[in-house]
């Protein structure tokens, strides 16, 4: 039986592949950063809580997804940098797919094909796949976010989706949006916007299924809801005089 490959799938292929090298290419061939060492230097805690109070919420300015994730991943393979990236790398592979699918989405194919190349090999976001830190997951949940955020949008009352795949765009769209709640206050914030622009675009028949996917969203983080405002309320990191400290009224 002969199988037709279109030249699309064949392009998407080639650029996936490549993006995969470029970003596995040495990726442990590097000593781990200071960023990195810090975060693994915050692990060391006898237990899960004591590491989540004293390695996120007293001593990080970050949400406790990755460090959580890190916790789990060094005290069953290690710490080597090999294994403590390998999951970060992935991600930033997995990043490529979801940015084409995003771009098929919202032009055509042959635009998605050549934005995903030009994302594929550039060398910003092939570092930062490259580094254990919450760059690439909150990247890939971002990404994920709008692509079922788009998926709910582009309601089309015509050509109604089934029901089932209507609660699987916003089991998605609420899944990865929580997960950049807990990855990252840059992407908390990001997927905040998008949902605030969603307000303004939605079908109103559907406004009442995606504000209770904002009220789920909020439930979901309830459990990191004491370090976020601990975090918002000291705004920096070691006082007045520390490395990280609290913006001044013109910053």
């Amino acid at each position: 039986m002969n199988v037709h490959i279109s030249t699309e799938k064949i392009l998407l292929i080639i650029i996936l592949t490549i993006g995969a090298i470029l970003r596995f290419y040495n990726y442990s061939g590097w000593s781990l950063s200071n960023d990195e060492l810090s975060a693994l230097a915050r692990l060391r805690y006898p237990g899960f809580f004591e590491m989540i109070e004293n390695g996120v919420r007293l001593n990080d300015m970050h949400p406790l997804g990755v460090q959580s994730f890190l916790y789990v991943l060094t005290h069953l393979c290690g710490t080597s940098e090999a294994v403590v990236r390998l999951p970060f790398v992935l991600m930033g592979i997995a990043s490529i797919y979801v940015f084409f699918l995003i771009g098929n989405k919202w032009f055509n194919t042959n635009i998605s094909l050549l934005a995903t190349t030009v994302f594929a090999f550039l060398e910003f976001p092939i570092l930062y796949s490259q580094l254990a830190r919450p760059y690439s997951p909150g990247l890939l949940f971002s990404l994920l976010a709008v692509y079922y955020w788009t998926k709910i949008i582009r309601h089309d009352s015509v050509n109604l989706p089934s029901q089932k795949k209507r609660i699987m765009n916003y089991a998605g769209f609420i899944l990865s949006s929580v997960a950049c709640m807990y990855t990252h206050y840059f992407s908390f914030m990001f997927v905040g916007i998008v949902g605030l622009c969603g307000l303004l675009l939605i079908d109103r028949s559907q406004l009442k299924w995606y504000l209770l996917s904002g009220v789920l969203m909020f439930v979901l983080y309830l459990p990191s809801i004491k370090i976020f405002i601990y975090h918002f309320s000291i705004g920096g990191l070691g006082g007045e005089g520390g490395w990280l400290g609290p913006p001044k009224s013109d910053a």
